[in-house]
């Protein structure tokens, strides 16, 4: 869901006048001036290739960068964040559970062949 996101772009409408925390200037440091009725769009796909959040080559599978990286990486956005989550993500996560339950009771072993002895 990282590198192949189901939600490609977001896009919401203003109900009033904000500012995003930073992107403006010329360093994108500043703070960015958000009117009322305006549009702004943001890309999962392009925010989860960002080299800054998940490392060197971030295009690559290698699971085990989330060694590394704690759960609440600000750029992991595959659900959404805030008072607009998306709602299939608490259904999302108990098919997940249902799905690793049913592999350990169908399966007497399971084994990660990965691990380096």
């Amino acid at each position: 869901m990282r590198v192949f996101p189901a939600v490609v772009f977001n896009a919401r409408v203003a109900n009033k006048h904000s500012t995003m925390p930073s992107g403006g200037g010329v360093d994108g440091q500043w703070p960015v001036l958000v009117r009322k009725g305006d549009i702004v769009v943001s890309s999962a796909w392009a925010r989860h290739r960002l080299g800054k959040d998940f490392g060197e080559n971030p295009e690559e599978f290698y699971p085990e960068r989330w060694e590394h990286l704690n759960s609440e990486i600000p750029g992991f956005v595959p659900f959404n964040k805030g008072p607009r989550i998306c709602p299939g993500q608490q259904y999302a996560m108990t098919v997940l559970t249902y799905i690793v339950a049913r592999i350990f009771q169908t399966f007497s072993n399971v084994f990660n062949y990965n691990t380096k002895e």
